[in-house]
């Protein structure tokens, strides 16, 4: 608990100078999430100097509140290949 009170205050310095992708990614990520009826999809481009995201659909499946960074959510099985040059 205290790592994550410690660590907010970095992630909102962040999405503080986070930029949104082009419109074209935007339309992408939208097509795949209805693809794949899931409620959400996020994506994000870590520069060094900049934080460039995407960010569609609702909170729930059904429910008109859009969904925000803000949300939680699902993250997968995106640490596969750190691990594997690590092991």
């Amino acid at each position: 608990m205290r790592l994550s009170l410690a660590c907010g205050p970095l992630l909102l310095s962040f999405l503080a100078r986070a930029q949104a992708l082009p419109p074209a990614a935007q339309q992408v990520l939208d097509s795949l999430r209805r693809a794949y009826r899931v409620p959400a999809l996020a994506v994000a481009v870590v520069e060094p100097t900049r934080l460039r995201y995407a960010l569609g659909g609702v909170r729930q499946l059904g429910a008109p509140a859009a969904g925000q960074l803000t949300n939680y959510g699902h993250l997968g099985s995106n640490t596969k290949g750190e691990a594997l040059p690590a092991a």
